[in-house]
């Protein structure tokens, strides 16, 4: 009987949508330290293949390229801007818009304290101040731009990357939603000063790798006004599992090196604690593993509402106290069993807390993982915890949720309390809930993420992928993958998805090499290779191609979907010019029979336009794939679709 979907076209799930967009940095002919550097025909390729893959709006790193730090003056003719300039060129005159994303790291952009290094708005010792340079530049920009250069294709700004985690000195007295809080308000009262509001939209927070998306909650209760467009974003890890005999993995999963979980909790002064999790580890070479996991009780500095993660690792410790964090050793941990840890602590002066967990296992010496857990490398599962008062074990438990078997994929939060209140939740970041198939999972962050916002608000989701071992994105199934995302997000009501990234790109001057696919700073996590590597794309490049391209997107786009069954999903989208797509993605690997019922009768006739993993052959021309069937079709369409197959069917 095969699989059936059904698009009921009395319901749109999105009316509005703006298409699935993707990050695309504005690097190309940057200058660079070890001079690679694209020629202006590069240059010209790599938009053109943007083109071809028909995204419609695309999120760029941005930095203070005008600023001559010599001279300590602004100089809007500078090089790198020169080379800003053509790139924004090539995006216009391919009718692609821009979300420009002014500064990049929270607070250390701003403060002279990341990776940046010496911003041009620090004033030494005066947020408040640097805060107003920023603002100010912010929106210099947009009459550089847009008001004397007419690159009216900038359409959005977008303030600092995953800003809830700071990254860079934080002021004393500030939290990490509040310095971003501070700078999004001061960028929207300037830009309202110089009569420029109207120019863009505001999206944000950026808020990143989390189910829960609580910072948007947090921005949508204490500054609505410099938000025009909410967003957060996570990634998925693991293919999807087609057996269906096989059991749905319980409990929460930590394996990223820095993953955490924690709860806000409440606690007696000067009281003894015990802090219980119960867990399995599962290590792929327990010989070569090194670091640990760390629990215990985490200060909240900057408050209940400050939106602090809990911090280790590689980071400073906001331990609540000397004592109140334990490190179990990964080499002396069970692996494959399921076990108890425990630790004892005293609260001291504390009356409030973060109990939580922080994941800092590294991979051994089977080679260079992309973010191991899922991969099997190095990964444990949370299946329960437990915080009471050492005196009296029987005390009803602290932690609300403790039983991390039962709560749903995709969404770690349990709404007892109104909105915006961070107590009694389970907060994380790169740790997640994990269903047989990721389309389901990515589609409930989504949603979790929109619960979170004023009811009829839009929002993006803005960042995404399936992450692979390093040097495996050129795997044909990886086209596959991304589609069924690009499917999830559409169906879940998200305006828009924006994926990481376009292509591979080389940052200027950057010799990063890490298992955040980094090697000597390029950035291997796109559709298509940097250019001096190979001009051939990545099989995924004709996958997403069909995807971004023919569903469209655009003001008056209506949304319609059906998760399916059995790994098997559908979306359609009816632009406001009537012209029509239907997209199926079959995430198994076996061919699939289905059946697509339409409300009602279509009256027209579709082409069909197919990305098979077993048979695509990426070549030199990244051609757009070619129809191979056509359909009549009226209220159903009937169709065998290939092993891990991606099938639009289109009037256009």
């Amino acid at each position: 009987m095969g699989v059936q979907l059904k698009l009921d076209l009395n319901r749109p799930i999105q009316q509005n949508f703006m298409g699935n967009n993707a990050v695309y940095h504005g690097y190309a002919g940057m200058p660079d330290d070890a001079g690679r550097v694209y020629s202006e025909e590069l240059c010209e390729l790599e938009a053109d293949r943007a083109a071809t893959l028909g995204v419609r709006v695309v999120r760029t790193f941005y930095r203070w390229y005008a600023w001559d730090a010599e001279k300590q003056e602004w100089n809007w003719e500078s090089e790198k801007m020169q080379v800003f300039y053509r790139w924004l060129d090539r995006m216009k005159k391919r009718n692609i818009q821009v979300a420009l994303h002014i500064g990049w790291c929270s607070p250390g952009d701003i403060n002279s304290s990341s990776w940046n290094g010496e911003s041009p708005f620090t004033v030494p010792g005066n947020w408040e101040g640097s805060v107003q340079n920023y603002a100010n530049w912010a929106s210099e920009n947009l009459h550089q731009f847009i008001e004397l250069r007419g690159y009216t294709n900038i359409k959005y700004i977008m303030l600092f990357a995953e800003p809830q985690r700071p990254s860079g000195k934080v002021p004393q007295g500030k939290t990490a939603y509040t310095l971003w809080r501070d700078c999004a308000v001061a960028v929207h009262k300037a830009l309202l000063r110089d009569g420029r509001r109207n120019l863009v939209q505001i999206i944000g927070p950026n808020e990143g790798s989390t189910s829960n998306s609580v910072m948007n909650a947090w921005v949508s209760e204490h500054c609505p006004e410099a938000v025009d467009i909410y967003s957060s974003h996570n990634y998925q890890d693991r293919p999807a599992n087609e057996d269906e005999n096989a059991v749905v993995e319980s409990g929460v999963r930590l394996g990223v090196a820095g993953s955490r979980i924690q709860q806000l909790v409440t606690l007696q002064p000067q009281t003894e604690y015990t802090l219980e999790f119960d867990l399995e580890t599962h290590l792929e070479d327990p010989l070569h593993i090194s670091g640990g996991i760390l629990f215990g009780a985490w200060s909240t500095t900057g408050g209940e509402r400050g939106g602090y993660q809990i911090s280790a690792g590689g980071q400073p410790t906001n331990r609540l106290n000397q004592t109140a964090i334990q490190l179990f050793d990964g080499a002396n941990l069970k692996t494959g069993e399921r076990q108890t840890l425990t630790h004892t602590f005293n609260s001291k002066e504390a009356t409030k807390a973060f109990a939580g967990l922080f994941f800092d296992l590294k991979t051994g010496a089977g080679g260079p993982k992309l973010f191991s857990f899922g991969l099997g490398a190095a990964y444990i599962l949370l299946h329960g915890a437990r915080l009471y008062q050492t005196a009296d074990p029987a005390k009803t438990n602290l932690l609300h949720a403790a039983n991390l078997d039962e709560i749903p994929a995709g969404d770690l939060l349990t709404d007892t309390l109104p909105q915006g209140k961070f107590e009694h939740y389970w907060l994380v970041y790169a740790a997640y809930k994990c269903s047989k198939d990721p389309y389901l999972d990515l589609k409930a962050c989504a949603q979790t993420a929109m619960g979170r916002i004023p009811a009829g608000a839009p929002y993006w989701f803005d960042e995404y992928n399936v992450r692979c071992e390093l040097n495996a994105y050129d795997k044909p199934e990886h086209g596959t993958h991304l589609a069924a995302l690009m499917l999830a997000l559409m169906n879940s009501g998200a305006q828009s998805s924006v994926m990481w990234t376009l292509f591979d790109q080389q940052w200027p001057s950057n010799h990063t090499n890490n298992a955040d696919g980094f090697v000597d700073g390029d950035h291997r996590y796109g559709v298509m290779p940097v250019l001096t590597r190979s001009v051939t794309p990545y099989p995924a490049f004709y996958a997403v191609a069909l995807i971004m391209r023919l569903m469209g997107g655009g003001a008056g786009t209506c949304v319609y979907g059906d998760d399916g069954e059995k790994m098997v999903h559908a979306s359609m989208t009816v632009q406001p010019d009537g012209n029509l797509a239907v997209a199926v993605v079959n995430n198994k690997s076996r061919a699939e029979e289905i059946s697509v019922q339409f409300s009602k009768a279509l009256g027209v006739r579709l082409k069909r336009r197919l990305y098979n993993p077993a048979t695509i052959v990426p070549d030199e021309k990244a051609t757009f794939l070619e129809p191979d069937r056509e359909f009549d079709c009226n209220d159903r369409l009937t169709d065998k679709l290939p092993p891990n197959a991606v099938v639009v069917y289109s009037t256009l």
